[in-house]
């Protein structure tokens, strides 16, 4: 594959892998990671993992080779229910329950993100909604 097209399809499945994570992520009442480099980094790797390996392996996760045990860490992980439940978000920190994130916002003081992968149904550094 050409450098490229290599390119244009790690860029299609982004796109492909974020429109699924964001309705999973919806049909759950959690968000996705309001942080963009953190949001970008896991689903850049999902989908290099897709590409390399014919699934999308939790990038956060080492893969054993085994298919049946690495069927584990497919997003989502069969860890990411309890990971939510317990810590508020998933290891790769993809999944997020919105009121740890609001909390971990205005705790943290961190600024509202403004890029393209987020759409504007996020919390401000005061835990406003827009």
């Amino acid at each position: 594959m050409k450098m490229q097209e290599h390119e244009d399809e790690q860029k299609r499945l982004e796109d492909e892998i974020y429109a699924w994570a964001k309705e999973y992520a919806e049909e759950h009442g959690w968000s996705l990671n309001y942080i963009e480099k953190q949001l970008k980094a896991v689903i850049r790797g999902l989908a290099r993992n897709y590409i390399r390996h014919g699934e999308r392996y939790c990038p956060c996760r080492i893969r054993s080779g085994d298919p049946d045990t690495d069927r584990e860490i497919i997003c989502p992980c069969i860890y990411h229910d309890e990971e939510i439940a317990t810590q508020g978000h998933c290891h790769c920190n993809l999944f997020f329950d919105d009121k740890f994130f609001e909390e971990l916002m205005k705790r943290e003081k961190i600024p509202v993100p403004d890029h393209p992968i987020i759409e504007n149904n996020h919390v401000d550094g005061n835990g406003n909604r827009d």
